[in-house]
């Protein structure tokens, strides 16, 4: 784990700071697979196609020289793999 992982009563999140934007998008949506591939089994190549799927993510912060990313998954979708 390099960057926070935070749990929600709903939602698996993810978050990266970077710049560019896209940088700090790639970090959320790595570290969400990494996160995926550790505590559910889930191979990084399928995480990677469900997140294509369902993923909620967006720019959380612009301001600063680097920008901030979430990236999260419902639990409802993830915990029907544990």
């Amino acid at each position: 784990m390099s960057w926070p992982r935070i749990e929600t009563p709903t939602h698996y999140c993810t978050v990266g700071c970077a710049k560019p934007l896209e940088d700090a998008m790639r970090i959320a949506f790595e570290e969400l697979i990494f996160w995926m591939e550790d505590d559910w089994g889930i191979p990084a190549s399928d995480a990677y196609l469900l997140l294509a799927q369902v993923a909620e993510a967006r720019c959380t912060q612009m301001v600063n020289p680097k920008y901030s990313y979430i990236c999260k998954i419902s639990k409802e979708i993830l915990d029907a793999y544990r």
